[in-house]
């Protein structure tokens, strides 16, 4: 009778354990290429790149995102970046404020739609550089990423200045305008801000 009721209860334990998910069992992730474009590219610009080229980057992440969220980075294994533009490249433990969370994944209904990422004075030669990304804050209809931008500036002794500049999701480059040299003077300001911005988080 006692054989029968441990028998009973081994049973029972092992029939418990198989209900269980699997311990360390791996999270489904998802792995996806986009497109950007290059809407500005200074002549000559060290990274090989002209004004009206697209280029594809790679990002991935967990396939059970839900709604509009930011996501920070923090070395989570199961999310990576991947950005090449030309010469450059950009991985998720290359952003200056990575002991902050930062890289930031935004997702719109589950969908990656924007990026909040800073590698600051990297150095080509001599020259001083910094890649940016630029998502503005959602509106009522969620993040767009038709407004998901980048940037590369190189530091001068007046500040900073765009050298290439685009957009992070696109499927073909528009016809891009040339910046007036006063807008990429801005550059000093934004990469200012971003910094203090980040900061104070």
């Amino acid at each position: 009778m006692i054989r029968l009721f441990r028998s009973l209860l081994l049973i029972l334990f092992l029939c418990l354990i198989a209900a269980l998910p699997a311990v360390g069992s791996p999270i489904p992730l998802e792995t996806e290429t986009f497109t950007g474009c290059i809407t500005y590219a200074e002549a000559g610009n060290p990274f090989g790149v002209n004004q009206g080229e697209t280029f594809n980057w790679t990002a991935t992440y967990p396939e059970n995102i839900i709604g509009d969220v930011e996501i920070s980075y923090w070395g989570n294994p199961n999310f990576a970046l991947n950005i090449t533009i030309g010469s450059y490249n950009f991985t998720a433990d290359d952003d200056v404020h990575l002991a902050y969370g930062y890289p930031k994944f935004i997702f719109t209904d589950g969908e990656l739609t924007g990026l909040d990422v800073w590698e600051d004075s990297f150095s080509i030669g001599s020259i001083l550089y910094a890649f940016t990304t630029n998502t503005p804050l959602p509106t009522a209809g969620g993040f767009n990423p038709d407004f998901s931008t980048f940037s590369i500036f190189e530091y001068t002794d007046d500040g900073a200045k765009a050298v290439v500049s685009g957009n992070l999701f696109c499927s073909a480059c528009p016809s891009a305008v040339p910046i007036p040299a006063p807008i990429l003077l801005l550059g000093t300001g934004l990469v200012g801000l971003v910094g203090f911005r980040r900061k104070t988080h």
